[in-house]
């Protein structure tokens, strides 16, 4: 198509009455992605931490000799010595939505332990006066994989995406692209 200067060109946008709402509830339906993506985690790679493979997976601080040795340990994984860790983890989440952002909180009574212990650390271990100290357990929790980063991405995504999805014209949308076949 060719356009010259003396030509007026319009151009009209529709757009449905329920797109639009969701166009104006745009942040809360950001917040209520952020939120499911968050549960995602909490649900479904949180108990991976707990794994036997988790230590090599996630960059654990190797553990002393007597920790490894101790018999009431076993054959457990390096994150679990009594599973109260676990248990606590896995059962106390509290989410809360903080501007743009939602704060998922989770407290256990090992971590205070070492209360001394920083929030957000790069270092293995936990200094203390004898030796080298605790692993870093907020540290090791908060591990994540570049897969599980995109997994976690992706369900953010399809509940942005179906909260923006007007409800009435899927089954239109859906019917019109179905193929027909006249006799």
């Amino acid at each position: 198509m060719k356009f010259t200067k003396g030509k007026l060109l319009r151009l009209t946008v529709e757009v449905s009455d329920e797109r639009l709402q969701a166009m104006r509830e745009a942040k809360g339906n950001a917040e209520d992605a952020l939120m499911a993506g968050a549960q995602y985690w909490h649900d479904g790679i949180l108990p991976k931490h707990f794994d036997k493979s988790a230590s090599s997976v996630y960059g654990y601080a190797p553990r002393a000799r007597s920790y490894l040795k101790d018999p009431r340990k076993g054959q457990k994984p390096a994150m679990v010595f009594t599973g109260s860790l676990r248990a606590d983890m896995l059962k106390r989440a509290a989410y809360q939505r903080v501007g743009s952002a939602v704060n998922l909180k989770m407290t256990a009574r090992v971590l205070n332990f070492a209360p001394t212990m920083p929030e957000n650390s790069g270092d293995l271990y936990v200094k203390h006066k004898r030796g080298r100290g605790y692993p870093n357990l907020k540290r090791e929790i908060k591990a994540f994989t570049e897969d599980e980063r995109e997994m976690v991405a992706v369900v953010v995504a399809k509940d942005l995406e179906r909260s923006f999805a007007p409800s009435e014209n899927k089954s239109k949308t859906t019917a019109m692209a179905t193929p027909t076949t006249s006799p």
